[in-house]
C-alpha cells in the first residue's frame, strides 16, 4: 500500500510496481516483478484504487 501512496501518476506506479522484489534465483540473484512482466497486471488492478487518492487531493483533504 505504500507504493500506492508514493505513486504520483500510472507511469510512476507501475515503474515502482516492477522495482519490486518478488523471489530470488538459486545464484541469489533477485527477480523483479518487471521480469515476469507483472507490473502491467499489477497496475491494472491497482488503478482503480489510485482513484479515491485523487479525489481527496482535489478535495484538499
Amino acid at each position: 500500500m505504500a507504493i500506492l501512496c508514493l505513486a504520483r501518476n500510472l507511469t510512476d506506479l507501475q515503474e515502482r510496481l516492477g522495482a519490486m522484489i518478488v523471489a530470488y534465483r538459486r545464484d541469489r540473484t533477485p527477480v523483479y516483478a518487471r521480469d515476469i512482466k507483472a507490473d502491467g497486471a499489477m497496475t491494472v488492478l491497482l488503478k482503480d484504487a489510485m482513484q479515491p487518492n485523487l479525489v481527496q487531493t482535489l478535495e484538499k483533504e
